[in-house]
């Protein structure tokens, strides 16, 4: 049995569903580039906890030193009391930052751990001479808007659009009468006084088919059907709206974190300089020891806000490379299926 898709009823419902499927097919590839973006964050401050954690480690002995000078000054009476309070709050603070890293490298590894279901606590480190930090970015002055069509969520947006279309279209086709074609064909054997008589038969017959009342149930389907497309296409509004603002603000981030990088390298280089002045000077009997150890102790300050500011700026061009999506994830998927076909 048969029946006619002369109103594109069928057609339609199947392409609907089609269209869903494939819609749900970019729901898995926004997924797993979530996933992504979220294991590369974890990877760089897993390799950002390491360096913050041994500077301040470094940052805590200077500070350890610099106050047992500064205490051994005090008793003898060549420093005041509130540079020898001042220096012990300060080691102080330091020894509860690296406290604080080392929580949050507790952290990372659960988070770790939970992300892969189990299989990783810590991700491997680089290879070595491999520079972890993350290439220099140039923020671009304007984006096309063709880059937003390789957002998978913008994808599946615009095609849950159309399913929703079809649908309507289904529901419309629904309306008029439906026909059917139906035939028999076989070899039957009947059994009488005479013997039995075998032989083949085949029958074709036409019918047609239409509600005449059902309560308005068909006309509610369809005014149903076009409001999931309205709200559909308000979806797909919002999902386009919501990859702007998501680019927009990845670029503002990144040209944020790379203007604090910089800033804090000259920090750096400047606070080198000065240690490095006034050691001269403590070797020539110019400076205290003291002073040389405040000088390293803020130097090392400095270098362990570098090495948070350079995470920031990794962070940052990742979320870029996902506002905007691209085609490396279908290639991935791809090769993904490609070797699983060739495992069965």
């Amino acid at each position: 049995s048969y029946e006619l898709d002369l109103w594109r009823r069928i057609s339609s419902s199947a392409r609907a569903a089609r269209l869903e499927a494939n819609a749900s097919q970019f729901d898995l590839e926004a997924l797993i580039m979530g996933i992504s973006a979220q294991a590369g964050e974890l990877y760089y401050l897993s390799r950002s906890l390491v360096r913050q954690e041994a500077l301040a480690r470094r940052l805590v002995q200077e500070l350890e030193e610099e106050t047992r000078v500064i205490q051994e000054r005090y008793i003898f009476g060549l420093s005041s009391a509130d540079l020898f309070l001042d220096a012990r709050r300060r080691a102080e603070v330091a020894r509860q930052t690296l406290i604080s890293i080392k929580e949050q490298r507790a952290k990372v590894r659960d988070s770790l751990f939970l992300l892969t279901g189990g299989v990783l606590t810590e991700l491997p480190p680089p290879q070595a001479g491999k520079d972890v930090s993350m290439p220099h970015v140039e923020p671009p002055v304007g984006l096309p808007s063709g880059l937003l069509q390789y957002r998978p969520d913008v994808k599946a947006a615009f095609l849950r659009v159309q399913s929703a279309d079809s649908r309507v279209a289904a529901a419309l086709a629904d309306l008029f009468p439906s026909i059917s074609i139906s035939g028999d064909w076989g070899h039957s054997t009947t059994a009488t006084s005479f013997g039995d008589i075998t032989g083949r038969f085949w029958s074709l017959a036409f019918s047609a088919a239409l509600t005449i009342l059902d309560g308005g149930r068909r006309r509610a389907r369809v005014e149903e059907m076009r409001s999931r497309t309205m709200l559909a296409l308000a979806q797909y509004r919002q999902a386009v709206l919501a990859a702007f603002k998501d680019v927009e603000d990845a670029i503002h981030r990144v040209e944020a974190a790379q203007q604090q990088e910089e800033s804090l390298a000259a920090e750096e280089a400047a606070m080198e300089q000065v240690a490095g002045f006034l050691e001269d000077r403590y070797n020539s009997g110019l400076a205290s020891y003291d002073e040389v150890l405040m000088a390293k102790s803020q130097l090392t300050t400095v270098e362990l806000a570098l090495a948070k500011a350079e995470y920031q700026v990794a962070v940052a061009v990742i979320s870029l490379y996902r506002a905007v999506g691209g085609g490396w994830m279908e290639r991935y998927l791809q090769s993904g299926r490609k070797a699983g076909n060739e495992e069965r």
